[in-house]
C-alpha cells in the first residue's frame, strides 16, 4: 500500500508494518506468492524491516535464490 511506503519513509514503523503486513496477505491469498504484484509487496516489507533496523524480519520475505544456487 502506498500509505504504508510513506509511514515507513516518514519512521512510522509500527503503523506501516501493519498496513503492509495486511496488503502482502491479501495479494499473495489473491495472486500467489510469485505474481509481480505479491512480490513488489514483499519487496515493500524488506524495505520497512531493513529501515527499522529488523533485517532478520526481512529475510522471510526476500526473493528465494535461483534453483542450482548453493
Amino acid at each position: 500500500s502506498l500509505i504504508g511506503v510513506c509511514m515507513t519513509e516518514t519512521g512510522r514503523f509500527s503503523e506501516a508494518e501493519s498496513r503492509l503486513e495486511e496488503g502482502y496477505v491479501i495479494v499473495v491469498a489473491d495472486r500467489g506468492a510469485q505474481d509481480p504484484r505479491s512480490r513488489a509487496a514483499a519487496r515493500r516489507l524488506v524495505k520497512l524491516y531493513e529501515s527499522s533496523g529488523r533485517p532478520q524480519q526481512a529475510v522471510r520475505f526476500r526473493d528465494p535464490a535461483p534453483a542450482g544456487d548453493g
